[in-house]
């Protein structure tokens, strides 16, 4: 019984050690941390307002929507295949403007994992 316990205890910090963005481990999570990695590297070059802007949109996105599973496919495909930086921002920006990123709704902001009563 303890050891069940145990187990069952773990299973759930490990799921709640992800945070809005899902599991560490996920397409989610880690096109976040590369964008932000991405982000802070070229705040150091001459770049274009909108080019920054859409990253910060993409990653408010990632935080507030969920992935749609075309999206959660390619972003995993391309972390599989070692995609760099700067081609991960150009994908994900265009999926972001092509509409393909994440579910939005018109009148509501829905997250992943909510608690309905």
């Amino acid at each position: 019984m303890k050891k069940g316990t145990k187990i069952i205890s773990q299973q759930q910090k490990k799921s709640l050690a992800g945070g809005q963005l899902g599991s560490p481990n996920g397409a989610k999570a880690k096109t976040y941390k590369r964008r932000e990695f991405y982000i802070n590297k070229i705040k150091q070059m001459p770049l274009f307002p909108t080019e920054l802007e859409s990253l910060n949109q993409v990653m408010d996105d990632l935080i507030k929507y969920p992935l749609k599973e075309s999206a959660l496919v390619k972003l995993n495909r391309q972390l599989r295949s070692d995609i760099t930086d700067e081609q991960l921002a150009k994908m994900v920006v265009s999926l972001r403007e092509d509409e393909i990123l994440s579910i939005k709704h018109e009148n509501e902001k829905i997250q992943d994992n909510q608690i309905i009563y």
